[in-house]
């Protein structure tokens, strides 16, 4: 990398990171003042308060990447086109785009990063920020036990559990319904298995000491056992331990498979799959707002500070209620989950290759 260009990409990674601290100060500023009253109503120690936010910060992160992404190219190429640095590299020969596009790879670098950063790390974050919530002062992690779960599985199976410990991957005072349909829409028990206890070993579900029914219109027939791998079914420990856990609290594979599930079981999947795409697309928008922010900041030439920030704020609340009103059309079917996603990122990228043609003449 030439020195022209490492003087450009500081210039921006130094905005970028200025930005960023300043976004994550005013969102945890913002949110204690909302939550401080419930947390002191709950007693919650200064450490609990102290641990939900540090786990808080990498979905603030995240979040606000393109809002501090469009923030830090309008500053530093506005710096550059007031300084007349940027009028100097045109008359140096540099073309517009030979001049932004180590902005361009610098925000390419940091959607890499910030795609692994959603995935590997806000997950985890989000669901230890959810316990200590849920679990209050003492942080107990919330449904180490679960009772009285209910799951269904394919095949109009279902699978009922008194007690689940998640530790030992056993559930206690369990049954296996398993239904066929006889006309319509109308079905009948086929199977019933029952047992005291069912335990994961690795391979499967071993059922000890229970009973196992067929019925075959007024006949039944009971089979005792001490053991029994039930066929066909298909439900894992991490669809017994954390079921109702929400897409921002799952990573890209979980999330892969919670969808899988749920369309092996006939149930809706939209939301999740909008959800799924906007994991991945989401964190490269900051690639997005540089390449909308880089070429307008450019014409900029006598624009303040202050003018600068507001209309970065004004861009800001643009992109992100679009990225939540085409987040919305796809949970309700009226885009689809791929176009739901792409759509606002795909406008402003065309917008601003429209504004770099413009600049460049």
């Amino acid at each position: 990398m030439c020195i022209l260009s490492r003087y450009i990409v500081r210039h921006y990674l130094t905005w970028m990171a200025l930005a960023l601290t300043a976004f994550v100060a005013i969102f945890l500023v913002v949110d204690l003042t909302d939550r401080l009253n419930d947390f002191l109503d709950r007693a919650f120690e200064g450490r609990a308060i102290l641990n939900y936010y540090v786990f808080y910060i990498p979905y603030i992160l995240i979040l606000t990447l393109p809002m501090a992404s469009l923030l830090a190219c309008l500053f530093a190429v506005g710096d550059l086109s007031r300084r007349g640095e940027l009028t100097a590299m045109k008359a140096a020969g540099l073309s517009l785009g030979r001049i932004l596009a180590p902005l361009v790879w610098a925000a390419f670098a940091l959607g890499l990063v910030a795609v692994l950063v959603a995935d590997r790390a806000v997950p985890g974050a989000n669901r230890r920020r959810a316990e200590i919530e849920r679990g209050g002062a003492q942080e107990v992690p919330a449904f180490t036990v679960r009772e009285n779960l209910v799951l269904r599985d394919v095949g109009g199976q279902i699978l009922s559990i008194g007690r689940y410990d998640v530790g030992t991957k056993t559930g206690y005072t369990v049954s296996l319904d398993r239904y066929e349909k006889v006309t319509g829409p109308e079905s009948r028990l086929r199977v019933r298995v029952t047992a005291e206890s069912m335990q994961w070993d690795g391979r499967g579900w071993e059922w000890r000491e229970g009973v196992r029914r067929e019925f075959e219109g007024d006949r039944e027939v009971s089979v005792s056992f001490a053991s029994l791998r039930p066929d066909g079914l298909t439900l894992r420990p991490e669809d017994l331990e954390r079921p109702d856990r929400k897409p921002d609290e799952m990573s890209y594979a979980e999330l892969r498979r919670t969808i899988d599930r749920r369309r092996l079981n006939g149930m809706p999947v939209r939301k999740e799959e909008v959800e799924l795409r906007l994991k991945v697309i989401f964190p490269f928008a900051a690639l997005v707002m540089t390449l909308f922010g880089a070429p307008l900041a450019s014409s900029l030439r006598r624009a303040g500070r202050g003018t600068t920030f507001g209309l970065c704020l004004l861009l800001s609340f643009i992109y992100y209620g679009s990225i939540k009103g085409c987040q919305a059309l796809g949970w309700n079917g009226l885009l689809s989950p791929a176009l739901s996603a792409w759509l606002p990122n795909v406008v402003f990228a065309c917008v601003g290759v429209v504004i770099f043609l413009r600049a460049h003449k």
